[in-house]
């Protein structure tokens, strides 16, 4: 049995299978509405884009705090 979480805690669960590479949500839910961002990915090549892409941003960046904020 779990205990009901804290206001300030934020909640997560992970759940794999079937033939998706990747389902992601984020949902914000409120007493009367739900807000959800979903994204699914088909095929690992986009991941693989995405990590070619940040390895040449790192590399050609200066001593530092970056975020996605700075590679998108």
């Amino acid at each position: 049995m779990q205990n009901a979480r804290d206001c300030n805690q934020i909640g997560f669960s992970s759940v794999r299978g079937g033939n998706l590479v990747g389902e992601h949500s984020v949902l914000f839910l409120g007493e009367h509405e739900t807000i959800e961002i979903k994204h699914t990915a088909y095929s690992r090549e986009v991941y693989a884009e995405g990590a070619i892409r940040a390895a040449r941003f790192v590399v050609e960046q200066k001593c530092g705090l970056y975020g996605m904020e700075h590679l998108l």
